[in-house]
């Protein structure tokens, strides 16, 4: 199992339809099951953001997609997929490719618990 969590952080401009719309987009780019896929809209005076930051020019539409997952990815991997899900927000909302930051967490099997206070990927001694 390589379970993973994506967390989503947007500003509140878009329709509810577009918003969930975004949140398949992005899990569909994910090539394993899905845990949890939480969005969060903010108000655009809560979204706080560089809008240069490094260089690249962001709008007030940008999107922050968080994705904690099993390490062990190849770079090649993370940069496939980077690309893919800004492809992919780009073709089916129009959205800015510079509007998508991505972050990726890896993390190991111990640092995840699905409930009852267990850790499920680890086996016991």
């Amino acid at each position: 199992m390589k379970p993973f969590q994506i967390i989503v952080n947007m500003v509140a401009i878009c329709s509810q339809k577009e918003f969930l719309k975004c949140r398949v987009i992005i899990r569909n780019c994910v090539p394993f099951g899905t845990v949890s896929a939480p969005l969060s809209e903010h108000a655009a005076s809560n979204f706080i953001f560089g809008p240069h930051f490094l260089g690249i020019e962001r709008s007030p539409n940008c999107v922050f997609i968080q994705l904690t997952l099993n390490s062990g990815r190849t770079l090649d991997q993370k940069r496939a997929f980077y690309k893919r899900v800004a492809d992919e927000l780009h073709a089916r909302l129009d959205m800015r490719r510079e509007d998508v930051l991505i972050n990726l967490v890896p993390v190991a099997p111990e640092d995840w618990s699905f409930g009852n206070g267990e850790a499920p990927l680890v086996r016991a001694p």
